[in-house]
């Protein structure tokens, strides 16, 4: 949801916030220390379910601290953990002044209340997140954070009519601090796969257009490695010269790259999925693949092809799409890790090697 254009005094008399006419109430301390200016900061507002107002994270990006994640209850209540912070105050203040630019939205309706609450305006599980752009670099697009944020248990802010489906959403945050992740610069733009973690996945509730859509995301992986492995004939050919095995592993290399199985373990081998990731799709997969008395697989990135083809070309061997569930919640983190991790070049090396049988 964008946020509108600046165009309303935020003022601070005796102590208080106004907005317009409106005392806002906002009990922590006024605390303008290193405040700045509201226009060097960002602010993008998600949805955290079933979050408490507890759940406030300092934002961190290639170890510069860039902002805070803070839910709107933590800006309604000085009874959390950082209500006295003086980190914390300052940048508080900002998130809830350009919360308040919401407000020339038409489609938010102020409540007829005095002080006015933030807590009435947005739904209790919203985030303001929050970011200071001088320490950020200018390329940066919070759309690539989409994944990231996901892993996290964040998504976009929606209509609160639009109620997500809890079993869909991962939770892995620790400590109070999230190390923001891009992903990769080398898949180019990424608005298909925001919407996917934005708009859809969240909130899809069958199990098999839940591995539809993240199979989507593999799909455009394994496109990438064959365009990259495609585009480097010509050169290596080049450089082969007369070599007539060099020329026949170059043509091996396009040949398994042009096949699906391939490219999947070339994504697998290639070190960018965590190995206890990679451990726990294996043995969802083999657990779904023993469920449909088959033979498990000891590598990762066959048992997940054998469930795809069974997805793709066998759905009538499944009762139902519940069996689908334990090998979504495991797919999700491995498709995280290779948008942030992805390489064309890391990729297809390993995948080369993987076809040649080095």
């Amino acid at each position: 949801m964008p946020i509108p254009p600046l165009s309303f005094d935020l003022v601070i008399k005796n102590k208080a916030l106004y907005f317009d006419e409106y005392l806002l109430d906002y009990p922590l301390e006024i605390n303008t220390r290193d405040l700045g200016k509201l226009e060097e900061y960002r602010l993008h507002l998600l949805t955290m379910p079933n979050g408490a107002e507890n759940d406030i994270y300092a934002l961190k990006y290639e170890d510069k601290r860039v902002g805070w994640a803070i839910p709107v209850q933590a800006l309604c209540s000085n009874q959390h953990a950082l209500a006295e912070d003086e980190h914390f105050l300052p940048c508080a203040l900002v998130a809830a002044a350009l919360l308040l630019k919401y407000l020339e939205d038409p489609d938010f309706q102020v409540p007829s209340i005095d002080p006015l609450p933030l807590g009435e305006l947005f739904h209790q599980d919203a985030v303001a997140f929050l970011l200071y752009k001088p320490n950020l670099p200018q390329a940066f697009e919070v759309k690539r954070l989409t994944a990231y944020l996901f892993r996290h248990g964040y998504i976009e802010y929606q209509d609160p009519a639009r109620k997500p489906e809890p079993s869909n959403l991962s939770n892995e945050r620790s400590g109070k601090t999230l190390n923001l992740k891009l992903m990769a610069s080398t898949l180019g733009p990424v608005d298909f796969i925001h919407t996917i973690f934005a708009d859809t996945l969240p909130y899809e509730r069958n199990n098999v257009t839940r591995f539809f859509l993240l199979y989507q995301i593999v799909e455009i992986l394994m496109s990438k490695i064959f365009q990259y492995q495609y585009s480097q004939i010509i050169p290596q050919l080049s450089q082969a010269g007369l070599d007539p095995i060099r020329i026949k592993d170059i043509i091996a290399d396009v040949s398994a790259a042009a096949k699906e199985k391939e490219r999947i373990k070339g994504l697998f081998q290639a070190g960018i999925i965590e190995d206890s990731t990679k451990k726990n799709l294996q043995d969802a997969a083999n657990r779904l693949l023993v469920k449909l008395d088959l033979a498990e697989e000891d590598d990762a990135a066959l048992a997940f092809y054998r469930v795809r083809n069974k997805v793709f070309h066998q759905f009538s061997v499944f009762a139902s799409d519940e069996m689908l569930w334990d090998v979504n919640k495991c797919l999700i983190p491995a498709v995280i890790d290779l948008l942030i991790g992805y390489d064309d070049a890391k990729i297809t090396m390993k995948n080369s090697e993987a076809s040649s049988g080095t």
